[in-house]
């Protein structure tokens, strides 16, 4: 009967989420998550009420279970770019029409139930669309919406002030199924979605409107109309009372959150094919601070690059470094050659990486256990790393060539058996010489590289931590032509001085490598004293747009001013890059553009005659008479030499070159 109380804590999930834990002498269990929502234009989210819940979630009975309350930001990275947050994340807004159905999104534990309330604060008639729901799957921008897009439920409204909400079917039965609503959802209105037992339900004002099937979903959100705005009033999601030798609900893949390169054969099992993708992630969400997750290797680990399994408080889901090696993370890591090696990395800790007397082979089941504020890695049931880890927001693998997992099942008085009490640590003696693999390794990395801490701004002091930066990482897998030692590290910018170089660049350019190139060229650039500027240097949450063309007004006001145009034909097929082009050439003079060639590039005749937003054909064929009139003759190099990257080091030379004389 003696009560017990523990303060609060703060424990950053996707940004940032507030968690208070009471036990008392009555003890419940509800654990809270957030979703999102896609955005009418200029839609503004914001997550209100913090610890005040859903009333059917507040009906707790007595058991021997734990309160646990959360506040959770919108996750950037399955949201619109596009949109404007601010507040930490917690708001979200669609200026005008800006973007096609721009989606502000977070992801769905697969663990317990899950309900979300979100109120409509903006405009709900000046154009577009505006979706609510949940899906398997979810595209950030240019999608359909939630309940259009395939396998994804919502409601779904035309924002003009006449049309009633809808709501829409696409996961079930693979084609839109309808059912209307004879409501039409106005400016303070407030919907809402309850996801239990594979079902989830909607509601309008507090009245419930539609029920679906909703087997598998990992993202929850809105789609934004004009101008419109959202605020996220609460959250929740109950967790079910345990016993103490009960299975642990075995975990599953959020597809959402990983690699769009790798094949998910269920929502257990996935396989990269052949080389695709670049460190490619298969992410599953750790919903508590104990967690356990176990997987198969099915396929061999000898076809070539790196494998991994860990836990990381952020990860990229595509060109980062692999768990352990990534910062923010810890993890087992693996080169798969026939006599690669396999090292124990602890980038949370900021560790030295351990070699460990073993590899992971075919067959092999490897997992880890998260208990106490406290990872502990195990091959074959063989306890091998152990490491504190705290803040922990996701888990899963990086996959090498053909590299092939499978989830598989873990009980809890295994993972009791794994994660020790530290009083007891002392009582075992372990002799490392005879039993090397029962080494426990703690507190345990690979020290980061700082070759270009001088060279590198800092971020400002001032900036929110909690705010992601939209970044590509530093690789050991690197795009074509890139010479191995090359650094691709994402660079914060620091919004302290005018830059002296701007670069526009296409993502998609040449294979989806032109973040990569964009990178390396900052740095190369950087390494010899000089402040440059890119897109993906915008703080998330920031306005993209006013920082891009604010600095590159600033930086074509300069005398010497520089903008580096990454052109390609995948350059010339975004509208993005064409308007950012289109406001270079209006600002700086022919001399201070410079045209890097990383792709095929043909510019003649009506090349832009399928950009179909600069106007009818003659206005896209004096838009493109315009680029050549300013750029033609300053390609680097020439077109009939080949692409910049085919002599990397050749070509950067050329290029400090041809920059230093701007510069005088």
């Amino acid at each position: 009967d003696k009560a017990h109380r523990i303060g609060s804590r703060t424990r950053s999930i996707f940004g940032a989420c507030q968690i208070r834990i009471a036990l008392t002498k009555t003890l419940c269990r509800m654990i809270t998550y957030c979703t999102g929502s896609t955005a009418i234009d200029d839609v503004t989210h914001e997550l209100k009420d913090r610890g005040h819940l859903h009333h059917r979630h507040q009906q707790c009975q007595q058991s021997s279970s734990s309160i646990i309350m959360a506040e959770v930001p919108f996750d950037l990275s399955v949201s619109d770019g596009d949109l404007e947050y601010s507040e930490k994340n917690m708001h979200a807004r669609r200026s005008g029409s800006n973007g096609c159905y721009p989606a502000v999104c977070l992801p769905i534990s697969t663990h317990g139930h899950f309900s979300l309330r979100v109120q409509l604060v903006g405009s709900m008639v000046e154009g577009n669309s505006f979706s609510f729901g949940v899906a398997q799957s979810m595209r950030s921008a240019w999608g359909d919406g939630f309940g259009k897009e395939k396998t994804s439920v919502g409601l779904f409204q035309q924002a003009n002030g006449t049309d009633k909400v809808a709501a829409w079917d696409t996961l079930n039965s693979g084609d839109r199924v309808e059912k209307s609503i004879a409501i039409v959802l106005k400016q303070n209105d407030t919907v809402g979605l309850d996801l239990a037992h594979g079902r989830v339900t909607f509601s309008i004002n507090s009245k419930e409107v539609a029920s679906f099937d909703a087997p598998g979903v990992t993202v929850a959100g809105c789609t934004l109309n004009t101008n419109g705005a959202v605020r996220i009033l609460q959250s929740s999601s109950d967790g079910a009372d345990g016993g103490d030798e009960v299975e642990a609900e075995k975990p599953t893949f959020a597809a959402a959150l990983s690699a769009t390169e790798l094949t998910f054969a269920s929502s257990t099992q996935v396989k990269r094919n052949g080389t695709s993708g670049c460190y490619p992630l298969a992410a599953v969400l750790v919903p508590s601070s104990n967690f356990s997750l176990a997987i198969k290797m099915v396929s061999t680990t000898s076809e070539g690059n790196s494998f991994s399994f860990g836990v990381a408080q952020k990860i990229r889901k595509t060109y980062g470094d692999g768990f352990g090696l990534e910062r923010t993370s810890i993890g087992l890591f693996q080169n798969c050659t026939d006599k690669g090696s396999l090292d124990f990395c602890d980038n949370i800790n900021g560790k030295d990486k351990v070699s460990l007397p073993m590899r992971i082979e075919q067959g092999d089941t490897i997992s880890l256990v998260l208990q106490a504020s406290t990872v502990t890695f195990s091959i074959n049931n063989i306890v091998v790393a152990e490491a504190p880890a705290s803040e922990i927001n996701f888990a899963g693998s990086t996959l090498h060539t053909n590299g092939e997992i499978e989830i598989v099942d873990l009980l809890r008085s295994q993972c009791q058996e794994v994660c020790q009490d530290e009083d007891d640590e002392e009582s075992e003696v372990v002799d490392e010489a005879a039993q090397p693999s029962r080494k426990i390794v703690k507190s345990l990395s690979l020290e980061m590289s700082n070759k270009l801490k001088k060279a590198a701004p800092k971020a400002s002091q001032n900036h929110d931590s909690s705010i992601r930066r939209r970044t590509v990482a530093s690789a050991a897998e690197l795009a074509p032509g890139l010479p191995l030692n090359t650094i691709v590290d994402p660079i914060e910018w620091p919004n302290e001085e005018e830059p002296g170089i701007i670069i526009s660049y296409a993502t998609s350019t040449a294979g989806d490598c032109g973040l990569t190139y964009t990178w390396a060229l900052t740095h190369e650039l950087q390494s010899i004293g000089l402040t440059v500027f890119h897109g993906r240097m915008v703080f998330s949450g920031d306005n993209w747009q006013e920082q891009w063309y604010g600095l590159m007004q600033l930086t074509s006001e300069m005398a010497t001013g520089i903008a580096l145009v990454l052109i390609s034909d995948e350059y010339f097929k975004s509208a993005a890059c064409v308007n950012e082009l289109r406001a270079i050439c209006k600002h700086f003079d022919s001399n201070r553009i410079i045209p890097v060639v990383f792709g095929d590039c043909n510019m003649e005749g009506n090349f832009l005659d399928h950009c179909e937003f600069l106007g009818k054909p003659f206005e896209r064929k004096l838009i493109g008479g315009f680029f050549r009139g300013k750029i033609d003759g300053n390609y680097l190099p020439p077109p009939d030499v080949g692409i910049f990257q085919d002599d990397w080091k050749g070509n950067v030379q050329r290029l400090i070159t041809r920059v230093k004389q701007i510069k005088g």
